[in-house]
Formats: structure tokens, sequence, C-alpha cells
């Protein structure tokens, strides 16, 4: 039977495999679903989040959105958040390059996501990209 979510092949050149894919974009929809359900007060189906952020990971073409660095896709459904909790920043920065899934714009109630590394969604956090962009350049110009 072929799968709705095949591997992109980007991943394929890695160690993980169709199965642990398919966990991984499991996951994350479930978990932004159950949040984005929360937040904006209505019901969303996790089916619509697998294939929203499948379309994102495949338009990604492996790479972090907004910085175009190459992401580390043997990394997923490897980070444990005790080991995080222990060691902190120094575990967080192994990490740096871990695929994650970013709202495109956190205030909107449509599934629209994009693909970054752990350290870019750290940093982008809430923001629209404008206002990533706009924090940046003050960064930049005072420092």
């Amino acid at each position: 039977m072929k799968t709705p979510y095949p591997i992109p092949h980007f991943i394929e050149a890695t160690s993980i495999t169709q199965k642990k894919y398919k966990l991984w974009l499991d996951r994350k929809a479930l978990s932004h679903a159950l949040r984005d359900s929360e937040r904006w007060n209505t019901e969303i189906t996790v089916e619509s989040y697998r294939q929203a952020i499948h379309e994102a990971v495949v338009q990604s073409c492996g790479v972090d959105a907004y910085t175009k660095e190459p992401l580390d896709w043997s990394l997923i459904g490897t980070y444990v958040n005790e080991e995080s909790k222990l060691q902190r920043i120094a575990y967080r920065k192994k990490f740096e390059l871990l695929p994650t899934i970013d709202h495109v714009n956190s205030n909107d109630t449509v599934a629209s996501f994009k693909v970054c590394g752990l350290r870019t969604n750290d940093c982008k956090s809430h923001l629209t990209i404008r206002e990533l962009k706009r924090f940046a350049k003050l960064i930049l110009e005072n420092n």
C-alpha cells in the first residue's frame, strides 16, 4: 500500500526511515493541532495539519526556510526533553539544525507552515518575518 506521505528524497539520504518520518509527522501534526485548537478555540483536524506539515517539508527541499541552511533530518525524533532540562543550552546547541515546524503567521487561524531549524524557530518565536527582519536590523545597526 502506498503511503499518502512518502518520505521526501532529501530525507531518504539520511538514516530516517519512512516509518520514523511518519511518526515524526504524526507527532508534529497532533501537537500543533491540539495547541492551535486551544489557542483559537476552534476544532482543527490532525489530518489537515498532517497534510499541511508534509507539504511544508516537501517545499522546504530540506533547508531552513529563512536561512537556507541545510537541516539535519537525521535529528528528527531524537530530541529528549529530559536531557534538554538537564543540559540546557549546551543540549539545545546540538540541535540547532533540527527541523521544526513554524507557523507562517501565529495569529492566523489558517494552517500555514514553513520548516526551519530549532535555532531559527527559537529566534523567530512569535514574530512575523517582517518583525524579525526589523529586529535583526536594529541589532546589526547597534552592535
